[in-house]
């Protein structure tokens, strides 16, 4: 498959995910950020840690740090997908921008779905926390490839 075939599939395939997470009702999403405390309670255990009784964080501290890193990873990575797209397209001008803002516009479209949905509501703050994911990734991958172009510049001087 193509560059460009292959990209746009990443990118569908991600926001599919993210609208079918979405489209959880509470209950079902609350059971899934159930599963990854569990996870992280038990490997916190394996590792020697175990909470003392007077300590102030609780379960319900974990569950919003779980949901929030969750809606933060998944716009992380639709933020390099966009920026792959683009770059697949040969977008020259502004792509890390128009990734940002494509991440950005899907947000705030989830959100608004997520309003139909059973018990689910929308939050300003998911939307800013998605656009923060995406616009890491999109910075990430910004330097990465200027330190890249950087280094090409030198081995060109150097020889």
């Amino acid at each position: 498959m193509c560059k460009k075939g292959m990209s746009i599939l990443l990118l569908v395939c991600w926001m599919t995910t993210i609208f079918l997470f979405s489209a959880e009702p509470a209950v079902e999403s609350s059971k899934s950020s159930d599963r990854v405390e569990k996870i992280i309670v038990s490997v916190a255990k394996t590792l020697g840690y175990e909470p003392k009784p007077d300590e102030s964080f609780a379960l319900h501290d974990l569950t919003k740090i779980v949901r929030k890193s969750a809606h933060f990873f998944l716009y992380f990575v639709l933020g390099l997908f966009s920026a792959f797209v683009l770059y697949a397209f040969e977008v020259k001008k502004r792509i890390y921008i128009y990734a940002v803002f494509m991440s950005a516009f899907y947000a705030v479209t989830d959100e608004i779905h997520q309003l139909f949905v059973e018990g689910r509501s929308a939050q300003v703050t998911d939307v800013l926390i998605d656009t923060a994911g995406a616009t890491l990734a999109v910075l990430i991958l910004w330097s990465m490839i200027c330190i890249s172009r950087k280094r090409k510049n030198i081995k060109k001087l150097t020889k």
